[in-house]
């Protein structure tokens, strides 16, 4: 990608000249083309906290002239509180029930830690008994143990999920 420069001013992209030297050989030399006011540009994005700010490329007439180039100039500008909650809340994957432990020993100790991605309030349903649990940040947690083996059966809404208490000898 080119750019012309009038009066040290980019103006106007442009593709690369074809231009051809009077042997009929083409033109390669960016010096010739510096020379007419045509200028290979450089777009180098600089770094930035994809969740707490954005880039934002300048208008053409604020990038940088250099004597062999034109640089794409950029702006980095931080996002509100309430665009990184939306974005950090984009990010999440709502209505998944999950466990940190599918096996447990049955002896009322040791706690599975189960988890559902809500913005409502979820109703775990743990073999036939509810538990109403209010999320936080968008996850709802309980935490449950076993006093006798088998199997514990989790539900929320139609994700459903088994914990198997073994017997603790």
């Amino acid at each position: 990608m080119y750019i012309k420069v009038t009066n040290g001013i980019p103006s106007e992209l442009r593709s690369k000249p074809d231009w051809y030297h009077n042997d009929g050989s083409k033109v390669t030399d960016d010096a010739i083309f510096i020379a007419d006011g045509i200028y290979p540009v450089v777009d180098s994005p600089p770094e930035y906290d994809h969740h707490t700010q954005r880039r934002i490329k300048k208008p053409i007439s604020e990038w940088t002239v250099n004597p062999t180039n034109v640089e794409v100039a950029y702006l980095i500008e931080n996002m509100t509180a309430e665009e990184v909650a939306d974005y950090a809340k984009s990010l999440i994957q709502f209505d998944v029930l999950s466990t940190d432990r599918w096996n447990i020993p049955a002896d009322g100790l040791t706690f599975a830690t189960l988890t559902f991605t809500s913005e409502e309030d979820v109703y775990f349903l743990v073999n036939n008994a509810v538990h109403k649990v209010t999320p936080v940040n968008y996850i709802a947690t309980l935490e449950i143990t076993a006093d006798a083996p088998g199997a514990i059966n989790v539900s929320v809404q139609d994700k459903q999920l088994i914990i198997i208490a073994t017997e603790v000898t």
